[in-house]
């Protein structure tokens, strides 16, 4: 026979499906229907445990044995299967952990019979009891050794010995000079209570300068200074020493740390690192707005850089407005009040003064990211402080002419180009001369933002805070010391 007939003549064969066929196919589906069921069991568990093993083992067991009315076909696949998984946990010591894991199991411990399993679970648990019961006696006599040699005492004839902590071995300078023996070496407080005590972790933890600038943007006599003038104010009762409240709120600050690493870092739980940050921003927000002061017409232009005597001689202040991401308000009207299109992301904007001489003078509240710099400089209150005569620097986008006018108030903007033209040479001059003096709001700024809690993005649960957030972090600032120097002019 032609091959190619012939083969065509297989598939059709083959594409045909008798009902002895259907009928094998449904015997099949139903047999298998158990394996399907028991990986069910286990996998759509939550928490599935080895004490289910020898349960559904059973069932399969049960399930692939072959019974009289079954048919050739379905005892032979009976056969098959069985015949692999009766292969399965032989092992000795498998099978008497998945015993015992079945007998511990609430839901199973009735389903499994064997004689000795308890015993072998009482026995293990015996053996546990009395190895633990070795260690804590071996622990305690190492702790009584160490204490035994600990108290022992120094004859008066002989001077302690004075040990290098790597080497061990005797430092014959300290031996040399007993006079070291009259210092009192200063307590630290306990870890664990922040009792017993005379000085705080803050003195281990900012250990120099660099220390405590990463930690609190200040320097370390600054930090003295600073908790010196706090401590007056609190009022508080929290079990932690005063000096280290305000350094972990600082760090927080500064570094926009979680309170699980405050928590673990001071050895206290995070619900009191929430109390004490949230005691310590209303405390310092309320006793450091003297630092943020409003200066005087006649201190402004005696402390005015040269770089603004020769060309703005009568400015005020430069402002400008900066934006900190939000995190996603799940109400619809915050999110749409909070959105930036500038960033194109959810937002609180502010505004921030300075003087010419770097200080921040003013600093707003917080405001949703889709206002406007005239509306947010209008309804902060920053227009108050204005008086009239004098001059105000600020960036093309505050169109507030009209608002400083009513205060005879001048206003200095870079140039603006009209529908596609080029500046002049006088207005490309100007506003070279304006970029180069406005710059120093946005170091300013960028110093601001050295604060991560305001550079990084703002939880929904902190944003109430954020208009305290904002005004302590521009008083550190101001305590940092100048960011315009003549040298650099």
């Amino acid at each position: 026979m032609d091959p190619r007939l012939r083969g065509s003549m297989e598939r059709d064969r083959l594409e045909r499906i008798t009902d002895e066929d259907l009928k094998k196919a449904e015997e099949f589906t139903k047999l298998m229907s158990v394996m399907y069921t028991s990986t069910l069991c286990v996998s759509c568990d939550s928490t599935p445990t080895c004490g289910q093993v020898l349960p559904i083992f059973q069932k399969l067991e049960e399930h692939f044995q072959v019974q009289e009315n079954d048919t050739l076909f379905v005892a032979g696949i009976k056969k098959k299967i069985w015949e692999d998984l009766s292969k399965r946990y032989q092992n000795e010591d498998i099978r008497h952990f998945l015993e015992e894991a079945t007998v511990m199991d609430p839901r199973f411990k009735n389903k499994l019979l064997v004689d000795n399993i308890w015993e072998r679970v009482k026995l293990a648990a015996v053996m546990a009891q009395n190895k633990l019961s070795v260690i804590i006696v071996v622990s305690s006599l190492d702790d009584s050794h160490c204490d035994e040699e600990a108290d022992q005492t120094v004859p008066q004839s002989e001077s302690p010995m004075h040990k290098d902590a790597d080497t061990q071995w005797e430092v014959q300078a300290l031996m040399d000079h007993t006079y070291i023996l009259e210092e009192k070496v200063k307590d630290v407080c306990d870890r664990e209570t922040q009792c017993g005590g005379e000085e705080p972790l803050a003195h281990v933890i900012l250990k120099n300068d660099t220390s405590c600038v990463l930690y609190t943007g200040l320097s370390l006599s600054g930090f003295f200074d600073h908790v010196k003038y706090l401590e007056q104010f609190y009022k508080a009762n929290f079990q932690m020493h005063v000096m280290d409240q305000i350094l972990m709120t600082m760090m927080k600050l500064k570094l926009n740390l979680l309170q699980g690493d405050l928590a673990e870092c001071f050895a206290v739980s995070q619900g009191l690192v929430s109390r004490i940050f949230s005691y310590w921003i209303d405390t310092m927000e309320e006793h450091m707005r003297i630092h943020i002061p409003w200066l005087p017409r006649e201190t402004i232009r005696s402390t005015m850089p040269q770089c603004f005597r020769d060309n703005f001689p009568k400015t005020t202040c430069i402002i400008d407005c900066t934006e900190t991401t939000l995190e996603k308000p799940h109400n619809l009207d915050s999110r749409g009040e909070s959105y930036s299109h500038y960033y194109s992301s959810n937002t609180l904007k502010y505004l921030v003064a300075i003087a010419p001489c770097g200080l921040v003078m003013f600093i707003s509240p917080a405001y949703g990211g889709r206002c406007s710099d005239k509306f947010i400089t209008q309804e902060s209150g920053f227009l108050e402080y204005l008086r009239p005569g004098e001059e105000v620097m600020a960036d093309r986008g505050f169109t507030i002419r009209d608002l400083l006018f009513e205060r005879r108030v001048n206003l200095v903007l870079p140039a603006f180009t009209h529908k596609g033209g080029q500046l002049s040479d006088e207005d490309v001059t100007a506003t070279r001369r304006i970029a180069n003096v406005r710059i120093h709001v946005e170091r300013v700024i960028r110093r601001l933002k050295v604060f991560k809690i305001i550079s990084q993005t703002v939880p929904i649960n902190l944003a109430h805070k954020m208009d305290k957030i904002l005004r302590i972090c521009a008083a550190l600032v101001n305590m940092q010391g100048e960011i315009i120097h003549e040298d650099a002019d």
